[in-house]
């Protein structure tokens, strides 16, 4: 009885002219194929997403994009983009034990998605350290932003963000170290009036994009007004007003007084001293003696008197 390898041998020899042409087409059509599908094109910086296990957050990624280069028929491959590719990596809540977790993972394919006629062959980088803390939330205040100067004699008196306070969720950590949160810039240039902003979109903490306000706009309002200037006049006299009739020789201390005044820098400078009246009213005083007296002020239309040195004077009638 012959052995299995005698016929085999034997099967070889037969019809061998057949086979080795069946060998050959199989070769050439392996080749042909290949030559059609082995076009390749390397897609740039497509976005790495990490999911995270509940209660954690992503302080630090050493990667947040890779390069893939794909392989393809020529007509795949041309109309591939970046839209169609996406990079998820699932983090296994199992490894991640304490308060916090350096964690290395390798990119594979199976992190890949992208349409089933192409295949990813290469990831560069190829790995992704990821630091992870616990995830918290916080509130904190939000402060408006501008940028550009009103016209030059107004200036902003005040604003308001509604809602005035946001709450940040992220690492803990970078949480610790955010005490307050801004909107983007609004533009100041050469207002004159006061104005209010819907849906002012509020900035993430710029240390990390993972640290996301709520709400992500609020209202700005901001009141303009007149830019003021403030002045001290010294040694303006002052003057005492006495009783109609009265012929009681007076005498006052201090004889002059220091004014503090504000107002519109052109109003301040088309006056001084001169225009403003400060007495101590005395027309009630009925008897001889030494008084004690408030200063008042009279100031001119746009100026406004925000503190007088002395604040009252002694005046002292004696008979006639």
């Amino acid at each position: 009885m012959p052995s299995w390898a005698s016929r085999l041998a034997e099967l070889l020899r037969r019809n061998w002219g057949g086979k080795l042409a069946a060998l050959v087409l199989a070769t050439v059509t392996w080749y042909g194929i290949q030559s059609v599908i082995n076009f390749e094109a390397r897609i740039r910086e497509v976005p790495v997403t990490l999911r995270l296990p509940e209660g954690w957050a992503a302080l630090d990624q050493s990667v947040s994009a890779v390069d893939i280069v794909f392989r393809g028929s020529e007509e795949d491959i041309r109309f591939l983009n970046r839209d169609q590719i996406k990079v998820e990596i699932d983090l296994n809540p199992r490894a991640i034990k304490g308060t916090n977790l350096v964690a290395r993972f390798k990119i594979l394919p199976r992190h890949i998605s992208a349409p089933n006629t192409v295949r990813p062959v290469q990831v560069r980088p190829d790995e992704i350290t990821v630091s992870l803390d616990r995830q918290e939330q916080k509130a904190v205040p939000v402060k408006a932003d501008f940028q550009g100067e009103p016209a030059e004699e107004f200036e902003v008196e005040r604003w308001e963000c509604a809602p005035a306070a946001v709450t940040l969720s992220g690492p803990h950590s970078r949480l610790q170290r955010i005490e307050s949160v801004n909107t983007i810039a609004l533009d100041l240039e050469g207002r004159t009036k006061s104005f209010r902003k819907t849906h002012v979109p509020v900035q993430a903490p710029p240390e990390t994009v993972v640290v996301e306000p709520v709400p992500a706009q609020v209202s700005v309002e901001v009141s303009l007004a007149e830019r003021t200037s403030t002045e001290t006049w010294k040694d303006v006299p002052v003057c005492v007003l006495s009783r109609p009739g009265a012929r009681e020789e007076l005498s006052v201390v201090p004889v002059s007084a220091t004014l503090t005044v504000r107002g519109r820098a052109e109003i301040l400078k088309k006056l001084d001293a001169r225009d403003v009246r400060v007495y101590a009213d005395g027309s009630d005083v009925e008897k001889a003696g030494t008084y004690e007296l408030p200063l008042r002020i009279h100031p001119p239309p746009g100026l406004a008197v925000v503190k007088t040195e002395p604040p009252v004077v002694s005046v002292t009638w004696g008979e006639p």
